[in-house]
């Protein structure tokens, strides 16, 4: 019998795009009626739509887009869902035209006076990742939360679960699958949490620490042919290849993981091996009794002192090949590291409390919004953690200003990079940041900003002594002063 929760689970580490949720939801949709009955009821439940008797596409094309839901009721009626988990690129309006028969308006993000049917915005669904989803404001000012239905994974995973998940192991299987995908938990950042320099650099330290574990051990190399050794706001870590002797004595090799899981309470160090064939299935094999849920993992017993002392890395990774020492008796965490939940506290603060309502507010007046946008290399354990973001002008103006100048990508985050070097010749791995980043292509040096050799503007954040409140504050007032640049500068330009 397939294991639901398992195969959820590995799916998780494999299909974890944007594109990958969305397609899953829609299986979950057209495979169980329940289920596409909650859906529609989550999005339009004033509608009182009947899941028999509607039809639902992924991708549907039109001359104005392709939303990811495109929904049919029996009578004809269209409603669109838009899936996100950390995509900024919102199209209200274009999906308000789409919805309306097609009637494109010029410009399509400006002229929201023609758009005022509540009929039309009442039929369209948007869920992201992030809560500042219900701060973005059309091209009049208005919030689309106020017209349409906006709503996050956590609500969605969490009503779920109020009703059981209808008592199907699929359902609940599928929750754990967004949780995952989403970093859902309920983890929750300290108001006295400081971003600290310190404990980014002891990230590093502790990545390094893994490689070189690693590479002693003539029995082990290094495998990096995985891109699951690092989930963000969840574990960090290094893949190795164990060229492991079997009982006969012939080469059999294992693959397995050593690193860090973050919990509420601190970093859990562990090694673990995947029941797999092929992968970790002789390691499991050999102690079946321990592997849980398909995977088997041996904790350090004192993971505060595996991450804090010079050499202790090394030892457990010893003790667990070997079959020695305490570490095969802990299967759960006991003693946490702190330094380390620095990897999930930042991101988390960043994606929940950097747009706020009032920066939303404050640049709107400026003819600006600002956005999450999920880049690839926005967190990298041993160089940077941090989040990318996009400035953009609205208003009637936009058709008049190139492109070049009303939209910039820019980032946010502690720098602390060996590879990316400052305009006084230190490296950020010398001089660690916490920093606001712009492309150098999007706008002119700002005053007071540096430079690195990555292409950026970059301008520091306090932090240090400041609690993580503070900071972001201290960035946000950064912002608009940056805002206020670009308008005037955009201005020049006319």
């Amino acid at each position: 019998m397939t294991d639901l929760m398992k195969f959820f689970t590995t799916l998780s580490e494999r299909a974890y795009k944007e594109n990958d949720l969305s397609d899953l939801t829609y299986a979950m949709c057209e495979s169980d009626i329940c289920f596409k009955q909650f859906f529609l009821d989550f999005f339009f439940y004033n509608d009182k739509l009947d899941a028999a008797s509607t039809s639902a596409e992924r991708e549907h094309s039109t001359d104005l887009g392709r939303p990811d839901f495109w929904i049919r009721t029996k009578d004809g009626k269209l409603y669109i869902v838009e899936v996100k988990i950390w995509d900024g690129n919102h199209h209200f309006e274009q999906y308000y035209d789409i919805l309306d028969g097609g009637n494109v308006q010029q410009p399509s993000s400006v002229n929201m006076k023609d758009r005022k049917n509540e009929g039309v915005w009442r039929r369209l669904g948007y869920i992201a990742n992030y809560d500042s989803v219900k701060q973005i404001s059309l091209g009049d000012g208005k919030k689309a939360i106020d017209l349409c239905r906006i709503a996050t994974w956590k609500e969605f995973i969490g009503k779920l679960s109020r009703y059981d998940y209808f008592g199907n192991p699929a359902v609940s299987a599928y929750a754990g699958y967004v949780r995952r995908v989403c970093s859902l938990d309920d983890f929750d950042v300290p108001d006295d949490w400081k971003i600290s320099i310190d404990a980014f650099k002891q990230v590093q330290k502790f990545d390094d620490a893994i490689i070189a574990a690693v590479k002693k051990h003539d029995s082990l190399e290094l495998y990096t042919g995985s891109p699951r050794c690092f989930k963000s706001q969840y574990r960090m870590g290094r893949f190795f290849k164990w060229n492991r002797k079997g009982e006969t004595g012939e080469s059999e090799p294992q693959w397995g993981w050593i690193g860090a899981y973050y919990t509420k309470n601190g970093a859990a160090i562990c090694i673990e091996f995947e029941d797999r064939q092929g992968w970790g299935d002789k390691v499991c094999g050999r102690h079946s009794d321990k592997v849980n849920n398909g995977t088997l993992r041996i904790y350090a017993i004192d993971s505060e002192t595996v991450v804090t002392t010079d050499g202790a890395i090394q030892t457990f990774l010893s003790n667990v090949l070997l079959e020695r020492g305490g570490e095969w008796t802990c299967q759960s965490p006991r003693k946490y590291s702190t330094p380390l939940l620095a990897m999930k506290n930042l991101p988390f603060v960043l994606e929940h409390f950097f747009i706020d309502d009032d920066l939303v507010k404050a640049l709107a007046k400026e003819g600006y919004e600002i956005k999450l946008e999920y880049v690839s290399d926005q967190e990298v354990s041993n160089g940077h953690c941090g989040r990318y973001f996009r400035l953009q002008k609205t208003g009637a103006d936009c058709e008049n200003i190139s492109k070049q100048s009303f939209s910039c990508l820019g980032w946010i985050g502690v720098n602390y990079n060996y590879g990316c070097k400052k305009e006084n010749g230190k490296t950020y791995g010398d001089e660690p940041e916490f920093v606001l980043e712009i492309k150098k292509s999007a706008v002119e040096r700002p005053e007071k900003w540096g430079a690195n050799n990555w292409g950026w503007w970059c301008r520091d954040i306090c932090c240090g002594g400041c609690k993580w409140r503070d900071s972001i504050k201290d960035a946000q007032e950064k912002i608009i002063k940056l805002v206020e640049y670009m308008k005037s500068n955009e201005t020049s330009r006319l």
